[in-house]
């Protein structure tokens, strides 16, 4: 019998070391897309300099369809990151504020709210969790494209997106507003995981000083009251701070047939643009961050800003003052 489990152990061990070394071979060396790299407008934050990004903002699409980064550094000259995937969920979230706090030191961490509803059940979490640890588990494809490139023990992230996270667009299609957050009949029951995982979102910024902060994006289509009211008491009882924005109508005043691309469900860069003055003003009146704007040590930042600039002058599209 302890001669079987010796060699069940050895072959767990043998196994581990095999895939411990083809998922340093199999992971992405560069963060571009043709090189086997996911999600890479979330990922990109990890081509930026170390420490120079002051504020994370890690969610699903309401979070990169309605915060600009770049409006964020013309106006002030502080530094944010949308680190947000479609359908993002709180593993996720929690996994991009680990990678980010690797060779960051970001002072607040904002949890866009929609993804703590979003379910997770216990094998997708064990699953995001060996993919950590083993990466080989996530990127076994890549063996089909494999070059010389992934031999090499270092990885070069060298693109760096200009955006800083954000999806722009300039479509316009009109949602009858704010009517329907008097209640959608959705289910407004936040499951437990995600609260045990918020709670441990929180620690875990704290352990690196950072502040976390929960925010609601104006969305008709996946908020009402209900959800609020919820979230409200999640972040009461762990002492998080908590904006929800499709309250704030007087302070944001979102024209729902001008500023959403899709029928009320994400924000158009018009109705980005109105978030971002409102979360910029915010993060500015909390005296945390320095204005890095005359820092050589950020001139890609500036570089940026004229990438997003001619963007916006190629579709025709306003700007803040």
């Amino acid at each position: 019998m302890k001669i079987k489990i010796l060699k069940v152990v050895c072959f767990n061990l043998i196994l581990l070391a095999i895939l411990a070394v083809l998922s340093h071979y199999l992971v992405p060396k560069n963060n571009l897309s043709k090189d086997g790299m996911e999600d890479v407008s979330a990922n990109s934050i990890m081509a930026e300099k170390e420490n120079t990004i002051d504020i994370l903002v890690v969610g699903d699409s309401e979070a990169y369809t309605s915060i600009i980064p770049m409006e964020i550094w013309k106006k002030y000259g502080f530094t944010s990151y949308v680190c947000g995937t479609a359908a993002q969920v709180l593993p996720d979230s929690m996994y991009f504020t680990y990678k980010t706090m690797l060779t960051q030191k970001p002072k607040i961490v904002i949890l866009e709210a929609d993804n703590i509803y979003k379910t997770v059940d216990v094998n997708d979490s064990f699953e995001r969790l060996i993919n950590i640890v083993l990466p080989v588990t996530q990127y076994h494809d890549r063996w089909k494209t494999i070059n010389k490139n992934d031999f090499k023990h270092e990885v070069d992230y060298r693109f760096i997106n200009d955006l800083k996270g954000y999806d722009f667009s300039g479509k316009i299609a009109e949602s009858d507003g704010y009517n329907k957050l008097a209640g959608l009949g959705m289910d407004n029951t936040i499951p437990n995981s995600n609260k045990i995982y918020v709670k441990l979102l929180k620690k875990y910024c704290e352990s690196h000083n950072a502040e976390l902060i929960i925010l609601s994006t104006p969305s008709t289509v996946n908020w009402d009251y209900e959800k609020h009211n919820e979230i409200q008491k999640l972040a009461d009882k762990e002492k998080i701070e908590y904006i929800d924005l499709n309250i704030l109508r007087d302070e944001i005043n979102i024209d729902w047939k001008k500023d959403t691309r899709d029928g009320g469900d994400h924000l158009n860069h018009s109705g980005a643009l109105k978030v971002t003055e409102f979360l910029g003003k915010y993060l500015y009146n909390k005296n945390m961050f320095k204005d890095h704007r005359n820092d050589k040590h950020y001139k890609t930042w500036d570089k940026g800003l004229k990438h997003y600039e001619h963007l916006l002058e190629e579709n025709n599209a306003c700007t803040s003052k």
